[in-house]
């Protein structure tokens, strides 16, 4: 009978070793900042134009209402700068840590629309993606989709899509990105999203396009991070 219990004993503490192994290698997630220096990386895997501007506006910080406000100054004073310029000197100015861009297109011939950066999460802990957006949109969208691909340590992890126009269904219409039907002109957005704090360590890299009744190609974003 004690030969039994021990060899429970034995079987339970390896077991929980085990677990503790593979928590430590997986779950357990170093801090904000050592994230953040994990990832800061050369742009030109993003096809930024290595390129830069001389003098861009950085952003005010201080608070979240402030660094929008100071994001759109920023955008609408250099109107006529277009592409991965503009958007390097953006990343530059305010050294954000880069882990992903918008482009107007998957592939082929297209333009730098925006930019996702990687920053702390003072609120909920952790780090999140911060994606800045300066798009301009030809003509009124009633409906399309919204596609989303994810590699988990270069395997396929998720693949989905969603109606346009239900994407965000759940939220405030105040806090939505946008709502249907999306008008035709110029748009300036900031959208912040959490980074489960259950994802395991490893290598991220996603792809997301959106695309209107026409199959048209929106806006087409790529990140690439580690955590």
């Amino acid at each position: 009978m004690p030969y039994r219990r021990l060899a429970k004993l034995v079987i339970c503490s390896l077991v929980s070793l085990s677990l503790m192994g593979l928590y430590l290698k997986y779950f357990n997630r170093p801090p904000a900042d050592v994230l953040l220096k994990m990832n800061k990386k050369p742009q030109s895997r993003f096809n930024f134009v290595e390129d830069r501007p001389v003098s861009f506006k950085p952003l005010d910080t201080r608070d979240r209402g402030a660094e929008y406000d100071s994001y759109v100054d920023y955008k609408r004073e250099d109107t006529e700068v277009a592409g991965g310029e503009h958007w390097q000197g953006f990343l530059d100015s305010n050294n954000f840590v880069s882990i992903g861009a918008v482009y107007s297109a998957c592939e082929g011939t297209r333009s730098q629309l925006g930019s996702v950066v990687l920053l702390e999460d003072k609120e909920r802990g952790g780090v999140l993606a911060r994606t800045y957006l300066n798009i301009t949109i030809d003509h009124e969208i009633k409906e399309g989709t919204f596609h989303l691909e994810v590699k988990y340590n270069g395997q396929d992890l998720f693949t989905n899509y969603w109606e346009l126009c239900e994407l965000e269904d759940e939220l405030p219409v105040v806090n939505k990105t946008f709502t249907c039907p999306v008008a035709a002109g110029k748009w300036s957005k900031v959208k912040d999203k959490h980074i489960p704090g259950y994802l395991p360590a490893g290598r991220y890299q996603t792809k997301a396009w959106a695309v209107d009744e026409s199959r048209q190609v929106i806006a087409c974003g790529f990140s690439d991070f580690n955590l």
